[in-house]
């Protein structure tokens, strides 16, 4: 918890990369106890805040640097969301919101993060798995900003086409096909219905892809 001075003061950055911190935040990441992990990504969503970002650019490279070239950042993020069961436990649905927070703080520094995440993550398959669920909340808000954000990426939209075990184009079009026949009952879930389809829009800049939504029956949408 002490850590947590550290995101107020990005002048400390360099030293806390250079001391191994990051390395050893994300080695707890994988924690036996969810409850260790949970802490870490919400440390990380407070050290990659976009306003500290934007004050401290220099610093904030640093941090994203040793996150995400050095210690496979990614990749531990989105393998510790597979641990994380949101209907048994607040903790666990905040953590999801937390690592969303991280996701996308890294994605608005540095935009071509996007191609990274998608080849070396299954966050892909997860942000469709997530949108899959009825209910709405802020978490599957979160899950279709988050998608949308990455297919904006060409090689993410192709990605998700390629994807080993679903077709990614078909499961999006599942999800935008509930609000055939149903209004959202207010304006965050129109946002989300606004990202869904925002999110097939871009998934379309791929060729293959237009050939999926076509067999997909997607103009009947």
């Amino acid at each position: 918890k002490k850590l947590y001075a550290v995101a107020a003061s990005p002048e400390l950055y360099g030293s806390f990369v250079e001391l191994g911190a990051v390395r050893s935040l994300l080695g707890l990441l994988a924690h036996d106890n969810t409850d260790v992990s949970l802490s870490v990504v919400g440390l990380l969503a407070e050290l990659t805040d976009r306003e500290t970002a934007e004050e401290a650019p220099a610093q904030m490279a640093l941090l994203v640097d040793a996150l995400i070239d050095k210690n496979q950042g990614l990749e531990l993020l989105v393998q510790n969301l597979g641990r994380l069961d949101e209907n048994s436990s607040t903790e666990d649905s905040d953590g999801v919101y937390s690592t969303l927070t991280v996701l996308e703080n890294l994605l608005d520094f540095r935009p071509l993060l996007a191609a990274q995440v998608c080849e070396r993550t299954g966050i892909l398959k997860f942000l469709l798995k997530r949108l899959k669920v009825r209910k709405f909340d802020s978490n599957k808000l979160y899950a279709s900003e988050v998608l949308h954000q990455l297919l904006l990426d060409p090689e993410c939209a192709v990605k998700l086409g390629e994807l080993i075990g679903c077709d990614g184009v078909d499961e999006l079009l599942q999800s935008c096909a509930f609000y055939r026949k149903r209004e959202p009952a207010s304006e965050e879930e129109e946002e989300l219905v606004e990202n869904l389809f925002g999110a097939l829009s871009a998934s379309l800049a791929a060729p293959d892809n237009q050939g999926r939504f076509k067999h997909s029956q997607g103009f009947e949408l």
